[in-house]
Formats: structure tokens, sequence, C-alpha cells
């Protein structure tokens, strides 16, 4: 799974006919960060300090987080081109075996008693986060989406990416 998305309220206010839309996602924890910089959404996300461990190596073990581009090294911040057909089954064969080794590194961790708020961070490469969003402005956040260097994992909420796509009207 890549991404979810689910309208939770979609309204128009009938005094300014402006449209309020709240969403629940479920994403790539990696691309986060992306997303909190538009400050015109108003959000809450799951934290890594409030779910307990066994629950996130629950979902690393059997869902782990992964990228959907898997681009060729280049110059620059943005891969233009994807490695080979072979290569990305080695890839995704590396990436699905470096998530069991730190399930298990989590796990033992655990054991010994340390906080969640430490040992889910060794599991966050492989983690999604939900996140709740409520905005009226959506317009830069599809712009962005739609540039060509646009992280290709970044939830755009429209495409064949998403279980529901949406694109708020």
């Amino acid at each position: 799974m890549t991404c979810e998305v689910k309208v939770i309220e979609d309204s128009i206010n009938p005094y300014n006919k402006v449209r309020l839309t709240t969403l629940q996602i479920r994403y790539w924890r990696a691309i986060h960060g992306e997303f909190m910089t538009h400050r015109v959404f108003s959000r809450n996300a799951s934290s890594s300090r409030a779910i307990p461990i066994k629950k996130f190596i629950s979902q690393v073990w059997n869902d782990p987080a992964m990228p959907v581009h898997w681009g060729k090294n280049q110059a620059g911040m943005k891969a233009r081109s994807e490695l080979t057909p072979l290569q990305i089954k080695l890839c995704k064969f590396l990436w699905i075996s470096a998530s069991k080794v730190a399930c298990i590194f989590a796990y033992l961790l655990s054991v010994i008693g340390l906080h969640k708020q430490i040992g889910n961070r060794i599991l966050e490469p492989w983690q999604y986060i939900s996140v709740i969003v409520t905005a009226t402005e959506w317009d830069n956040w599809f712009e962005l989406r739609n540039h060509p260097d646009a992280q290709p994992a970044a939830p755009d909420l429209r495409k064949d990416r998403c279980q529901r796509p949406l694109r708020p009207r």
C-alpha cells in the first residue's frame, strides 16, 4: 500500500461559498516533512512517541512503507529515470530485508525496556503516518505535486497511488 485518502468532511460555507475539506490520509512517513511545509493546512498527525512499539513492529513487518519510484542515482534532488526491473527487484528485496532487521532490533530494545519514543525511531523509514488535515486552499499543494521535481511518494491525493483519489473542488 502506498497511501490512503478518506474524506471526513466536505462542506461549503453558505455565506461566502468557501469550501472546507477535511481528509484522513495515510502515507509514507519519510515524506511527512514535505507535507508539513504547507502552512495553509490545519493538521494533526500520529506520533511515534504515542504508539506502542509492538504496533509499529507489526505494521513494518507486515506492510513496510517503501518508495514508489526507484530512481537511478544522478546529480540533483530528483532521480529522473528509474532503475532496471531487475535492479528494482533487488532494491525491494534489500529494503524489505532491512525493515525486518529493524523490527528485530526494535523488539530487542523493547525487551530491554527502552521507551517507545526512542525505540520506534528505528522503524520510521518503513512506517506510514496517519494525518487529519483540514483546508480551504489546496491549489498550491496540487501545483507542487504536479511539478516534475516533486517527490514521487508525496501524497498528491489524486493519482493511482492512492486508493481513494481526491481533488477537492
